[in-house]
């Protein structure tokens, strides 16, 4: 049975504060992630890849004759076709087993939503999309070994990340750059908190406006 929980975004106290009164959710494509240098923060040059494959021999050719070369490591990343028309949405999923809150994810912003009714944010995220016939999905992320070697997808990521504790809506078929959706206000069914007071409130259970 899935663990009980709910869903944070965490930013900059604009970009919050737009979230919070217009629901207004900004969501950047994969291109965009793959670029990001932050110390892997928000920036990953795996994600949403369609395939990663590994080695640590190779051969090449040379007079007809295949000779040997050593490799220390390698991967091979595989994209999709329309990586440009991916876009993405994250929020950390609160959980019993991602309490309390890892302190890189604080590093996001300076300012947090909690959700106090996650559901009823994905209805009216379901709700949009419908309307505007906009193909998309929404899931926990998966994370698999470093090792790993595969299909990946929107909703997989290597372990070195598992700390992000990602929850995510992926959208396809995008204006190959960044997309916006406007869910409306959520003032009714989330809180805002400075991001240096998260833990203390979710531990001490009193998460009131």
């Amino acid at each position: 049975m899935p663990e009980p929980g709910t869903l944070i975004k965490i930013g900059r106290k604009e970009h919050i504060e737009c979230l919070y009164d217009d629901g207004f959710l900004y969501m950047n494509n994969l291109p965009y992630f793959w670029k990001v240098e932050d110390e892997e923060i928000r920036g990953d040059p795996h994600d949403g890849i369609a395939t990663l494959h590994r080695g640590t021999k190779a051969t090449v050719k040379k007079d007809g004759v295949e000779l040997p070369i050593t490799v220390i490591a390698w991967d091979l990343r595989l994209h999709p076709d329309n990586a440009d028309e991916i876009n993405i949405f994250s929020m950390y999923a609160l959980r019993p087993s991602t309490t309390p809150i890892d302190d890189r994810v604080l590093k996001f912003g300076d300012t947090a939503l909690i959700l106090t009714q996650p559901q009823e944010f994905m209805n009216r995220i379901l709700a949009v999309l419908k309307d505007q016939d906009i193909h998309g999905e929404a899931e926990l992320v998966t994370y698999v070994p470093d090792d790993y070697t595969g299909e990946v997808g929107p909703f997989r990521k290597l372990q070195r990340f598992s700390w992000q504790a990602e929850w995510r809506i992926t959208t396809y078929r995008g204006p190959k750059g960044p997309r916006t959706l406007s869910v409306g206000c959520l003032h009714d069914i989330a809180v805002v908190y400075p991001t240096t007071e998260l833990n203390a409130v979710i531990t001490t259970g009193t998460m009131t406006p």
